[in-house]
Order: structure tokens, then C-alpha cells, then sequence
């Protein structure tokens, strides 16, 4: 490839991220060629196969500005982070992600968020004076919907819930409209495993094209902000 540094390549179920068994290989400065056995879950960060290393070096090298490496796999490693390459339905190619799960799962393929709230978080949400969330159907709005999580690990019976949002209408137009942006990794121990006693720890997340496209050429201002760890933190 015509790069310099590391380069990839993925086996998929489906043609995307999720579920890909993906090899990443690089040269280093003394020119020995490195490659690492690695599964993405989703659309973050592919984590180590430490189960076993099933992509092996041949051969490669870094020469003006061309990167090549020659590996091997086994079709079939018996790894269940390794794609099995079959003989079958390897010639037909879909977009991405349009085979995932199509049949067993729901999913919302586009929404806006309204609002948000988690335990510890302010009861009331207050805009800028200044900013306002748009009601419009310019934008395609037609319904809302309030997505919730339940946590009953007694599996209580009999319980009511009388929870919901409340939205305050104003009819004086602001002057910046306001949304939000959700963005992090899964919280899953796979995803996102801090060791312990660890004072700091970075993780990586990616935000693909898609989710920053319709920003302003002026930029946005963050006026508010809600970290939010699910069971892996506090």
C-alpha cells in the first residue's frame, strides 16, 4: 500500500467492522515486519486476539513511501475471533452493514437526541438564554421517542413506574439553536478494561465523517457536558 506506518486488512461477516477479523501489520525503523491478530465488536478500536495469534509474517518491507507485507491464515483457525473463509458466498459484496443482524434486531437507523438524563445528573435541564432546542418539521421531525433502561436484578414483581420527561415550549425564537452530540465507546469489559489502580488511563474512540459533517464552518460552542460510564464506572 502506498502509506508508510502501519497498515489493514479485515475478514467480515457482513462487510463491515462489527464481528472483522483484522490483521494489522507495520515495519518498524530496524525493518522487522510486525502483524497482530486483532476483533472489532463495533466500530471502535479492534482489540488483541489473545486467545491465539492466527495471522503469521511471510515477508515485507517500507521503501519510498510503499508499504508491503506478506502473511498467511488458516481458512479455518477453530478461533471464534477469526472470520472462517469458506468456499461459498465470498463473491457477493453488500454495503456496509447492510446484512447485520436484519432479521433478529431493531434498530433506529437515524435520530436526533432531544435530551438525556442518568443518575447523579441535574433533575432539570436549562438552556442558555441565548440557545434553544428546535421544534421544527423542516427537519424531518415527526414523533419523539423516550428510550429507557430499567435495573431490576431482584426481578421484583408488581412495580409501577411513573418516570418521564417534561419539555417547556417557548414561542420567542433564540438565536443559536442547540443539539447534542453522543459519542465514547462501548462500555462492554471487552471495550473498555481500565486496570486496576490505574491514577490515569486514555481511551480511544473514533467519530466517524458522518456525525460531524453538518457542524457549522463557524464551529460549535459546548455549553454542557454528561459523562456517563454505565456499570464500568462511577
Amino acid at each position: 500500500m502506498k502509506t508508510v506506518g502501519w497498515i489493514a486488512l479485515g475478514i467480515s461477516p457482513a462487510g463491515g467492522m462489527k464481528g472483522a477479523d483484522i490483521a494489522v501489520g507495520w515495519v518498524d525503523s530496524s525493518g522487522k515486519v510486525h502483524i497482530q491478530d486483532r476483533f472489532a465488536f463495533d466500530k471502535t478500536k479492534p482489540i488483541i486476539d489473545n486467545t491465539t495469534q492466527d495471522w503469521f509474517v511471510l515477508q515485507g518491507q517500507e521503501q519510498n513511501g510503499w508499504t508491503a507485507i506478506q502473511f498467511k491464515r488458516y481458512f479455518d483457525s477453530c478461533d471464534p475471533m477469526d472470520v472462517p473463509i469458506k468456499d461459498v458466498l465470498n463473491d457477493d459484496h453488500l454495503p456496509d452493514g447492510i446484512c447485520d443482524d436484519i432479521l433478529t434486531e431493531t434498530r433506529i437507523c437515524s435520530s436526533r437526541l432531544a435530551t438525556a438524563w442518568s443518575i447523579g445528573a441535574d433533575v432539570t435541564t436549562v438552556y442558555p438564554e441565548e440557545a434553544g432546542y428546535p421544534i421544527t418539521t423542516s427537519v424531518g421531525t415527526k414523533y419523539f421517542m423516550i428510550k429507557m433502561h430499567y435495573d431490576n436484578p431482584r426481578q421484583t414483581s408488581n412495580l409501577r413506574d411513573s418516570s418521564g420527561i417534561r419539555f417547556y415550549l417557548g414561542d420567542e425564537l433564540r438565536q443559536y439553536d442547540l443539539g447534542y452530540v453522543l459519542f465514547g465507546t462501548l462500555s462492554s469489559p471487552a471495550a473498555l478494561a481500565i486496570p486496576p489502580k490505574t491514577e490515569q488511563f486514555i481511551v480511544d474512540s473514533y467519530c466517524p465523517p458522518e456525525a460531524t459533517r453538518n457542524f457549522p464552518v463557524s464551529g460549535i460552542n459546548i455549553v454542557s457536558a454528561l459523562p456517563h460510564t454505565h456499570l464500568q464506572g462511577t
